[in-house]
């Protein structure tokens, strides 16, 4: 009897495995390509105001200007209709994440609550555009 749980324990737990494989692999995006720097400015926002909440100046510190050069890399992946679309909120996120910089370097916690929320809502900004300028091309 305990073989066979045994087994079938193990039978479940190797099904489990395959399908969550599975899974990933249909989700995987090209990390070099724009819906993967995409991908990547939407998770280090995620990062961002989690150590916010935590109150991680020296994280958002560091990491804003690793948001930074995600801005310019994304700019430099696009082609030039969608440069020319998406110019002003790339250059505002830009702006942004060089005052973040500067206000969680300093530890002014009430401007860099002020600064990530709009590098938040323009980031929600450009994915909207993003997605009209791929539909669009």
């Amino acid at each position: 009897m305990r073989v066979k749980l045994l087994a079938l324990a193990i039978v479940s737990l190797v099904a489990i495995g395959v399908a969550g494989c599975k899974k990933g692999k249909a989700a995987a995006v090209d990390p070099h390509s724009t819906e993967g720097v995409m991908q990547a400015l939407q998770i280090q926002g995620k990062l961002l105001n989690d150590a916010l909440a935590r109150k991680d100046f020296a994280y958002i510190h560091d990491y804003a200007y690793y948001f930074n050069g995600l801005t310019q890399a994304m700019f430099t992946k696009l082609d030039d209709t969608q440069k020319s679309r998406l110019r002003g909120s790339l250059q505002e996120l830009s702006n942004l994440s060089s005052q973040l910089d500067r206000a969680a370097g300093g530890h002014h916690e009430e401007a860099t609550e002020a600064t990530l929320q709009k590098l938040s809502a323009e980031l929600k900004e450009l994915d909207k555009q993003f997605k009209e300028v791929k539909k669009n091309s």
